[in-house]
């Protein structure tokens, strides 16, 4: 039996100003019978080698219905976000900006992708969204979803007075033909083409053209959306237009594993939006979680550790402290910074904290002391911070990155192998 429910409360906490990390969210539009869509799975493999769960969330819709039979990915999810957004294929969209001002799908060369991401990952973001409990209960094959979303600055003003909340669970391992043409695009596909199907074109009940189409069989798809317990158009009137500082909204969603599904193959992405239904190009993403482990429960039993109303447990409602990405944890600071990976070929992250708001300098330098790459300069806030930089224009060597602010300077050297 499929079911879910919400429920979403408002919380304001003690006051603490901060920027938060960012989490970036890729959209793309395929179909397992169109020849463009077969790059994307071939950019997306190679963007989770250069990103992390936490830095990036996919989700990928299958939009087709109708060519040569139709993708049999596609669903009402997939066809009620290519309403509202584009029915184009083999295309992609990053926290859905519009970067021509008339669509936010791109079609990016396959190193665009990497910078464009990492320069997004590096913008400030007013808020942040964690996902503190991720249960399971395998009696009910059910599970529970908690997302915790603090603003930690003002945003009144800022963005679209209509935010909304979203939730999808994503599934991976599908396996579907993919129609692509010589060259291939990737690893991924068999050197030359097999025939995997015959399309026809019919007039007047006449046959009057007969096409092969060419591809490959068993080709892996991930990250298709299976459900959407907010709706595709997100959760409306449970964020104000007020927002300020410390507003923390916390929402609970339970739903039963599809039917067909297994938990290790789900994955949970929560986030928060502008919402625009007239304009597509309106429909920012302000950050976003994403959780693939799901600790395992007795939901009848509240004496269980993990279940969420034990107070005991750590993660419950009673313990908002412990949350991941909360307001408690941007109290921390030490002068640490971590570069990884390092020695890094194609995509880095750094990672350090501050103590207190200010301006922040993230440079890489060679060894002579000359900045090769200014990631940013801009004001932060106190607690944990990412700055990401692609390696593709600086060559190969020996290098330093230096995060510097009023009061201190960091320093950490860098190899850039290709």
């Amino acid at each position: 039996m499929k079911y879910f429910y919400s429920i979403f409360c408002i919380v304001l906490i003690s006051s603490v100003q901060a920027q938060s990390t960012r989490t970036i969210l890729l959209e793309t539009s395929e179909s397992n019978q169109v020849a463009s869509s077969a790059k994307m799975l071939c950019i997306k493999k190679d963007l989770k080698t250069e990103f992390e769960e936490d830095e990036l969330a996919i989700i990928s819709y299958h939009i087709d219905d109708f060519v040569n039979g139709g993708d049999p990915l596609n669903n009402q999810i997939a066809n009620g976000w290519a309403q509202i957004f584009s029915s184009s294929f083999g295309r992609g969209s990053i926290d859905r900006v519009s970067y021509d001002g008339q669509s936010i799908l791109t079609d990016y060369a396959p190193e665009q992708w990497i910078d464009t991401i990492a320069a997004r990952t590096n913008r400030t973001t007013d808020a942040t969204v964690s996902l503190p409990e991720v249960l399971y209960d395998p009696e009910y094959d059910s599970v529970f979803v908690r997302t915790n979303i603090v603003f930690t600055d003002s945003v009144f003003g800022k963005v679209a007075r209509d935010m909304r909340f979203f939730l999808f669970i994503v599934a991976d391992g599908f396996t579907a033909d993919q129609v692509f043409e010589s060259p291939r695009p990737c690893d991924i596909y068999p050197t030359i083409p097999q025939i995997i199907d015959t399309a026809y074109t019919i007039i007047n009940n006449d046959t009057v053209d007969t096409t092969l189409v060419e591809g490959a069989n068993d080709i892996t798809h991930n990250d298709v959306p299976i459900l959407c317990p907010t709706g595709i158009q997100g959760t409306n009137g449970v964020i104000s237009a007020l927002i300020e500082v410390d507003y923390q909204f916390n929402d609970i969603q339970k739903f039963a594993v599809p039917e067909g599904q297994v938990v290790g193959n789900l994955r949970i992405i929560a986030f928060v939006a502008n919402f625009d239904g007239n304009d597509p190009t309106k429909n920012r993403v302000i950050n976003v979680a994403q959780a693939s482990s799901f600790t395992v429960y007795d939901q009848d039993n509240e004496l269980d550790p993990n279940h969420p109303d034990n107070p005991t447990n750590p993660n419950s409602r009673f313990n908002r402290d412990n949350w991941t990405n909360s307001i408690a944890d941007l109290s921390s600071f030490n002068y640490e910074m971590r570069v990884s990976p390092n020695p890094v070929s194609h995509l880095g992250i750094i990672e350090y904290s501050l103590p207190n708001q200010t301006n922040v300098s993230v440079e890489i330098l060679d060894l002579n002391g000359k900045i090769v790459k200014n990631i940013y300069s801009q004001t932060l806030g106190k607690g944990p911070q990412r700055a990401a930089f692609a390696t593709h224009e600086i060559p190969t060597g020996v290098y330093h990155v230096r995060v510097s602010t009023r009061e201190h300077i960091l320093h950490k050297p860098l190899v850039i192998t290709k």
